[in-house]
């Protein structure tokens, strides 16, 4: 686990940070300026945290045909895009988002040393070859065995203290045909006490509200047991595209600031217009 130093965040005012962004691969000066705009129409600094499997020194850790056919860019690609963004005046911080695999911890940890990332996220979104965040209905709606399972990888996840953010706690409601109570399992409630006690932060993820269910990760019953439990929160909208930054975090943040005082943190913050009047102009944004 790197060491983030996490900012609470006081008011609406203080911390501008989307702490789950990917941006897919597309490290073309076109996208970084389209990242650009984005930055300064919505007002959110992106960290961007891209799904480790595309990357080739991450090859095997996520040993599927699915991911394979996706591995085709390296870190180094990754820091240097990242670099000319951070030089052209926009202060983004870098990451990772990791699919954990049991059994593959010593392969992320090599992976985690290559460079000081600012934050990584851990999740679990495969059973095998299986999501368990199907949306396309190529897959049987996840069950009460399938869930429990999940819950299974998440636990052993989390006790690898590998991680700095436990990302969307319960993705496998992503095609909102889960009725389940999980909320109410003993698994819950003992992920969240492990997490607490490797000092953990969980995101709340505003990707779901995208997706069939329409509601965020993790749901308002489980991200209070958190808080209780003196879990830090961090805001994330699971953004795959320019358009997407900041989705829904605005109201978000005025929620939890006032239904959690003190558990609401950044990696950074950042007063005032993220760019100089002189870097706006150059770029033409």
């Amino acid at each position: 686990m790197s060491k983030v130093l996490w900012t609470p965040i006081t008011s609406a005012f203080d911390a501008r940070y989307d702490h789950h962004v990917h941006l897919s691969g597309a490290y073309t000066g076109r996208q970084q300026d389209e990242w650009m705009r984005a930055v300064q129409q919505k007002g959110w600094i992106p960290v961007f945290t891209e799904h480790s499997y595309i990357f080739k020194e991450a090859k095997g850790i996520l040993d599927i045909a699915w991911a394979a056919e996706r591995c085709l860019y390296t870190l180094d690609q990754y820091i240097r895009w990242s670099d000319r963004f951070r030089e052209s005046g926009v202060p983004v911080k870098v990451g990772l988002e990791v699919d954990y695999v049991v059994g593959k911890e010593r392969s992320v940890e090599r992976l985690l040393s290559e460079y000081p990332w600012d934050m990584v996220i851990g999740s679990v979104h495969w059973d095998g070859e299986e999501p368990f965040d199907d949306v396309s209905g190529r897959t049987p709606p996840p069950g009460r065995h399938k869930i429990r399972r999940y819950f299974r990888i998440l636990r052993e996840m989390v006790s690898s203290g590998l991680f700095d953010v436990l990302g969307h706690l319960d993705v496998f409601r992503a095609a909102g045909t889960c009725s389940f109570g999980y909320e109410e399992w003993d698994e819950v409630t003992d992920i969240l006490r492990l997490a607490a006690e490797r000092g953990m932060v969980i995101e709340l993820n505003t990707g779901g509200l995208r997706k069939p269910t329409q509601e965020a990760y993790p749901r308002t019953v489980v991200l209070d047991r958190a808080a209780a439990l003196g879990i830090r929160i961090c805001l994330s909208s699971d953004a795959h595209s320019p358009g997407e930054l900041g989705f829904q975090l605005e109201q978000s943040l005025a929620d939890l600031t006032e239904r959690h005082p003190g558990r609401l943190v950044s990696v950074g913050v950042a007063k005032g217009s993220v760019f100089g009047e002189e870097k706006v102009r150059s770029h033409g944004v």
